[in-house]
């Protein structure tokens, strides 16, 4: 959105004050009121205050759109379709008092929620996908169907199905070799797409089914692990448990079970854990749901903050995809915190601190990262994210985003890169903290 599209909205003026005005302690109480592309904000009055700076964002807390201080207490015109943030802050001179509320509004139709309860199913040599349509955002016009061979999506197949809650393929078997495939659903309209729905597994031809793990139980050190049996594929005759301690690339075998087994418990000491399981019709092995983790022994609660929930055991949530927006603000608004970021000619980690702190107010997930995963040795450039159910702490569970360019190169400039496959590709893994944000005075 650019700023020259908002101007009709802020009608920002330049404001002289004396610095030393005192600001009464009281926020201002915004509110919105929308009419087509037209946008109304207004608030109540602050005394002490000579203007009010307006913050619109496309994310919550986010002043990407605009930020500005005006005189008056109101403020109207026109934006483009999308969902917005805006904040109102009483000024005096250089002196912001207490933010408003903050208002989330819709201009034109919301783009839709993520589909639910996507299942696929065998109807005979028909291969059937379902799903109901989502329950918050704008009314979908179409829904789109992605499927690939492996749960990061590096093998995908997109299809627009128009807007049903439902999709056949008939004679599956005849069209794709056997396997273990992968599949998504999207909710779209002219606004955007939404985020994916849950993932949906499914075999096709003669292999043991999938089996779908269950949520770890852990009770001081012991763990039970458990799943649901598969609801098709071959026989199982046997269960493979693998599982790695700290490091999902050294999964090894931790158990074979009977056919018939459902679960299996274990002592394990304090630390970070993943595991899967696996069916067997004899020596043919079938394909897994998706590595899941869990953690032993004391681990600090999550932060405060609004936090997307775990995601579903076996699984990782989406890459967020309002990084570099942020990202983009950010470097904006501190201009020289950014120059100055590079250590070896004296600068300081300042604007990335900046950064995760500004995600933080969107997500709590969002993290420093330990450069190719060894504690102690900070990347001065990278932002992580979260995207499992371990502890942010030391969690290499995590997405992985360059973000700024030319970093000791020359002069140092924003940027939005995602390093996630080059960092696997590379042998090498990023591990979650906080502990230099914290240190260096940031709250968590």
């Amino acid at each position: 959105m650019k700023k020259t599209l908002l101007a009709a909205l802020l009608g920002a003026a330049a404001l002289l004050v004396s610095p030393s005005f005192a600001l009464a302690q009281s926020a201002p109480v915004l509110t919105v009121d929308v009419s087509g592309n037209n946008v109304g904000a207004s608030w109540t009055a602050v005394a002490g205050s000579t203007g009010y700076r307006v913050d619109v964002g496309t994310y919550s807390a986010g002043t990407n759109v605009i930020s500005a201080t005006i005189n008056g207490l109101s403020a109207g015109g026109a934006l483009g379709v999308g969902t917005y943030f805006i904040r109102v802050y009483p000024v005096a001179g250089s002196t912001l008092g207490p933010v408003s509320n903050e208002v989330q509004f819709n201009v034109g139709t919301p783009r839709p929620g993520a589909p639910i309860a996507p299942a696929a199913t065998m109807d005979g040599s028909t291969l059937v996908f379902t799903w109901a349509p989502p329950t918050t955002g704008g009314a979908p016009t179409t829904y789109v169907l992605q499927a690939g061979t492996q749960f990061d999506w590096a093998n995908l197949a997109t299809l627009n199905v128009g807007n049903v809650a439902t999709y056949s393929v008939p004679n599956v078997a005849g069209l794709l070799p056997a396997g273990t495939y992968f599949a998504r659903v999207m909710a779209a309209n002219g606004t955007g797409a939404s985020d994916p729905s849950e993932e949906i597994v499914f075999t096709i031809g003669n292999l043991p089914g999938v089996p779908t793990p269950n949520a770890p139980t852990v009770s001081g050190n012991n763990v039970t692990l458990s799943w649901n049996p598969p609801a098709g594929g071959l026989p199982v005759t046997n269960y493979r448990i693998e599982g790695a301690y700290g490091d999902y690339r050294n999964l090894g075998t931790a158990a074979t079970l009977d056919g018939s087994a459902t679960s299996y418990s274990a002592n394990l000491p304090n630390g970070s854990y993943y595991w899967r399981v696996r069916a067997f019709n004899g020596t043919t092995p079938g394909a897994v749901f998706g590595t899941a983790s869990f953690a032993v022994g004391p681990t600090d609660p999550p932060p405060a903050g609004p936090r997307t929930p775990n995601p579903a055991t076996g699984r990782r949530l989406p890459k967020p995809s309002y990084g570099e927006s942020v990202a983009r603000a950010m470097a904006t608004a501190y201009p020289f915190d950014l120059a100055n970021s590079c250590h070896e000619t004296g600068g300081t980690n300042h604007w990335m601190f900046k950064v995760i702190r500004e995600l933080r107010h969107i997500d709590t997930r969002w993290i420093l990262n330990w450069k190719r995963g060894n504690t102690g040795d900070l990347s001065q450039d990278i932002a992580n994210y979260n995207y499992g159910s371990l502890p942010d702490e030391g969690t290499i569970d995590v997405y992985l985003w360059d973000i700024i360019g030319g970093h000791c190169g020359g002069r140092p400039t924003w940027n939005w890169s995602d390093v996630t496959d080059a960092t696997a590709r590379g042998n090498t893994i990023g591990r979650g903290t906080l502990r230099p944000y914290i240190a260096a005075g940031y709250t968590p």
